[in-house]
């Protein structure tokens, strides 16, 4: 969302994309079931990245999901669940397990009136190396905490028109499971309504403005909460078909409701585009700049990532992956840069059996020296998809 950007943490290397083979699942009525596992082995070399508790480790790394999508005339719908089980054998306290419970949902009411519904529950894990696990030791096991989400926005005006009003809610919370001492009064929740007007200025770019307004509120007296009002302009377009996107820059001024704390104000964009050079090759490219929300500093993250998938035959596939994550904080046990670089290769051997394989490489760079490491990831497995 262009108004509330969080934290990204570095999951490439502990769940990774999936290349998949060709797969037409299970038809279940006007809906179709697709179940796939994938199961890998890895080397992580830093584990418990921070000196002088540096481990390398081995281990498995076991990844259910399963979706339905389906729709019946003006309705479209998907849900579906992603798990994550990884063990460990030189670091048995990192073992972790995943969950995530997804649905999303288009309805047409009319031609001038369009309602898009989505919302998610994730059982997740701090990863160590992250700034709230930088004080676990490697006898430690992770930092967990569970966030849901739920956007409910509506567009009035057709499709064709030359104007749209689109109004959207999101809500946003996150609840910390354990680590009292670290983790009291980061639990929060969030409402952002939003509005945006939309004009076309050709038969496929839309000129945009729009406002929006966080209301962010952390649990226990914490001098954190705030609100955070947003104007913003841009665009949106689908050209040709081969490219698209959107971009959305503006200006974010958060108030803090304690005068113990100075109200700051930054530049926000959020900007994603695609482009298709080939029927068998896509680039994605993201931008986005917001403050944080999972940490009580004031801290304003930067996102820019770089994805191309390549079909190189109707059997090989790959997924590279550039990133760069930087956080700017007036709290400098906050601050960071983190580059992401990753390669995905995959073999399709039938229509519902894949060989994958992934090599990959972080780089964090802090003045916090416990967050100032190398690490590097290796993985081979197989993955099966009905």
């Amino acid at each position: 969302m262009f108004f509330a950007v969080v934290r990204v943490f570095s999951v490439v290397f502990l769940a990774g994309f999936v290349v998949r083979a060709a797969a037409d699942g299970i038809a279940v009525g006007n809906s179709r079931l697709v179940p796939s596992l994938s199961v890998e082995w890895f080397d992580s070399s830093n584990v418990f990245p921070a000196e002088p508790q540096h481990t390398d480790s081995t281990g498995f790394l076991v990844s259910p999901n399963v979706s339905l999508e389906g729709g019946t005339g003006d309705t479209e719908f998907a849900l579906g669940y992603e798990g994550n089980y990884a063990e460990f054998d030189d670091a048995e306290e990192a073992d972790y397990d995943d969950h995530r419970f997804y649905a999303n949902g288009d309805v047409i009411f009319s031609s001038r009136s369009r309602l898009s519904l989505s919302g998610f529950v994730h059982d997740s894990h701090v990863l160590y190396g992250e700034p709230l696990s930088d004080e676990l030791l490697s006898d430690d096991e992770p930092i967990t905490y569970q966030q849901a989400g739920i956007e409910i926005a509506h567009t009035y005006g057709a499709a064709q028109a030359r104007g749209n009003l689109r109004t959207e809610v999101v809500w946003d919370s996150r609840d910390y499971d354990n680590y009292p001492a670290l983790t009291d009064g980061l639990s929060y929740s969030s409402v952002t309504p939003a509005v945006t007007l939309l004009y076309s200025v050709s038969s496929d770019t839309r000129a945009l403005v729009g406002v929006s307004y966080q209301m962010l509120d952390y649990d226990g007296d914490s001098t954190a909460d705030s609100g955070t009002s947003s104007v913003f302009t841009g665009a949106e377009w689908d050209a040709t078909g081969k490219t698209g996107g959107s971009a959305k820059v503006g200006v974010g001024s958060r108030n803090f409701d304690s005068d113990s704390r100075d109200d700051e104000t930054t530049m926000t964009i959020a900007a994603t585009a695609y482009w298709l050079p080939l029927s068998y090759s896509r680039l994605d490219l993201s931008l986005y700049r917001n403050f944080a929300v999972d940490t009580v500093s004031t801290t304003v993250a930067t996102v820019a990532a770089l994805n191309w998938r390549h079909d190189w035959t109707p059997r090989l596939r790959s997924f590279t992956t550039l990133k760069r994550a930087d956080y700017s904080s007036d709290d400098e046990s906050d601050e960071r840069t983190l580059d992401t670089a990753r390669l995905r290769l995959g073999v399709g051997l039938t229509r519902w059996l894949s060989l994958t394989g992934e090599v990959a490489k972080e780089w964090s760079d802090s003045p916090n020296e416990l967050l100032d490491f190398e690490r590097d990831w290796l993985a081979f497995g197989v993955e099966l998809e009905l």
